[in-house]
């Protein structure tokens, strides 16, 4: 799907802004009805929302139906041209724009400021703000405060949104009182051949609107800015402000873990983004062991301090506190492996072991290492990934099959206790053939 060129005259729909005029006083309803898995974290989940009210006053106050597209930048003179573009392509109107330069040792700054007048003569405003190099959260840092509309988008400057990506988002939260922030899936392109789309990203359980639990877990949803778009009102009561931690990474985590625990999360089933794989791009520019490990610490620590910043409760923030202490466990084992670094894999190895079992994987790679031929591991990975995927579908037949037989055999009762060992014994299978992201 490529971009296409739209009349500098862009009306917006009348159901949009009849939408917004109709929805502009209501309270957005956090935690009031959630499914029957969330239940148990619905009270604390409504005390969070009360206290980051508290904590922040100014958040009512915004300009009704404008989109604030919040964007950080560092180096990015080379694809701005196409950010400016699709902004000035997009279908929906009130938009503003608010892009930082982080930085930037080329012409990233010069170039933005290029396209003020183009963007203000289609009614965009446009806030460019140079800043020293102090990496993506610190920008998004600078921009929040700028921010005036009453929705709010952060998406980077080097992926792609389709000309409708804004009006049907907006159209979706309109509809939708209910829900703090709205998500598409999203097309993967390469940066070379930006018309191919290599594979689509979708939510696995799109019924289930809390998706806090399966965003820190990794499982079924994923944490591409592009692909959200959120009531600035929720995000920063969620947040307690306009601000998150200044780390090196991991500024959407710190955007919507606090937002998917506080509100629910809508879904458009239609890709309106592509995300754009490139070479040397910010998440791909940690090739050495040390910057990778390093990478992995600094993310670790990033998540325990979000975590400690959302008022759940004591049990809930142990057991995920627990789960991030272990998140990684896998990817260290796998980096130690692939670079022959023997200590290190031994202990990321032994306390999977202790945690989810021997696996075949898993004693295949650390004999690898043990030879020194863990480099070898990238290139066999995909085998292990086919393998892995072909097991665990043989598996699931054959236990379907036998779950089937005991339930002809022992009637339903016993057929149902049984389905769900069978759904516990699944879930041990796949954490024991994981090896890591």
């Amino acid at each position: 799907m490529s971009m296409q060129d739209v009349s500098a005259n862009v009306s917006v729909n009348a159901n949009i802004n009849t939408c917004a005029s109709t929805n502009a006083g209501a309270s957005i309803s956090a935690n009031t009805n959630a499914n029957a898995s969330s239940k148990a974290s619905e009270k604390p989940r409504l005390q969070a929302v009360k206290n980051a009210t508290t904590k922040t006053e100014e958040v009512s106050q915004f300009t009704l139906g404008l989109v604030s597209v919040v964007t950080p930048c560092y180096n990015g003179e080379s694809f701005l041209d196409r950010y400016f573009e699709g902004i000035l392509a997009q279908t929906y109107r009130p938009i503003e724009v608010v892009l930082i330069d982080d930085g930037s040792t080329d012409a990233t700054y010069s170039f933005a400021l290029s396209y003020k007048e183009k963007l203000e003569k289609q009614g965009i405003r446009f806030v460019c703000i140079h800043q020293e190099n102090k990496g993506q959260a610190a920008a998004i840092n600078r921009g929040l405060p700028e921010v005036t509309g009453e929705f709010i988008a952060w998406p980077d400057s080097d992926d792609l949104m389709y000309p409708d990506n804004l009006e049907k988002k907006v159209s979706y939260l309109c509809a939708h009182p209910d829900v703090g922030f709205v998500c598409c899936q999203v097309d993967r392109v390469h940066e070379g051949s930006l018309n191919k789309v290599v594979s689509v990203d979708k939510v696995s359980d799109p019924s289930n609107p809390w998706i806090f639990d399966a965003l820190i877990r990794d499982k079924g949803v994923y944490c591409l800015d592009i692909a959200y778009l959120a009531r600035t009102e929720a995000l920063f009561t969620a947040l307690g402000g306009r601000r998150i931690v200044e780390s090196p990474a991991g500024q959407n985590y710190q955007l919507l873990l606090p937002l998917a625990y506080c509100y629910r999360c809508g879904f458009i089933d239609e890709p309106l983004v592509a995300y754009v794989a490139r070479e040397g791009s910010h998440s791909n520019s940690f090739t050495s062991f040390e910057a990778q490990i390093e990478r992995i610490h600094e993310f670790e620590e990033l998540l325990h301090k979000v975590i400690r910043a959302i008022p759940m409760t004591e049990d809930e923030r142990e057991l995920y506190e627990r789960y991030i202490d272990t998140k990684f466990l896998p990817r260290r084992f796998v980096l130690c492996a692939e670079f022959n670094e023997i200590q290190g894999m031994n202990k990321a190895k032994r306390q999977l072991d202790q945690l989810q079992g021997r696996s075949f994987a898993r004693e295949v790679i650390t004999l690898l290492c043990r030879l020194h031929l863990g480099g070898v591991l990238p290139k066999i990975a995909p085998a292990f990934g086919k393998a892995k995927s072909a097991f665990t579908r043989i598996n699931s037949a054959l236990k379907r099959k036998q779950s089937r037989t005991l339930k002809r055999e022992n009637g339903d009762s016993g057929g149902l206790k049984h389905q769900s060992e069978t759904l516990i014994s699944q879930q041990t299978d796949k954490q024991s053939l994981r090896i890591g992201k």
